[in-house]
């Protein structure tokens, strides 16, 4: 089942190319027309489909706030501390807290041999 936020968000960018063919851009308003006035409808869903098959290449554009930038910032600085304090530490495809132990204690084996030779 389709989300249709996400499908109304990505038409509502895609309305914003005028290069579409116009009778498209007729058809995904009146979809969304319809979803607008019946929102409640049980045809809904149909029209959502309707409106993902025309739409579906449209990528969203997210823009990070400087806040969200700060935050991917300091997420980066601590990876980058904790690599080089481990630089044979691997990540675990499955990221349980049990793997990553079990990841951190290998590179930090890996890394006493490293420093004893």
């Amino acid at each position: 089942m389709l989300d249709t936020e996400k499908v109304v968000a990505k038409a509502n960018k895609w309305l914003e190319n005028e290069a579409n063919d116009p009778m498209d851009i007729e058809d995904v308003q009146m979809y969304l027309g319809r979803i607008d006035k019946n929102p409640d409808s049980p045809r809904v869903e149909t029209w959502v489909k309707a409106i993902h098959q025309i739409v579906k290449g449209t990528r969203l554009t997210i823009t990070l706030t400087e806040g969200q930038n700060q935050e991917i910032l300091g997420f980066a600085n601590m990876l980058n501390e904790v690599f080089e304090a481990l630089p044979e530490l691997s990540v675990p495809r499955d990221r349980t807290p049990e793997n990553v132990l079990a990841k951190v204690t290998d590179a930090m084996i890996a890394s006493i041999k490293a420093g004893s030779q």
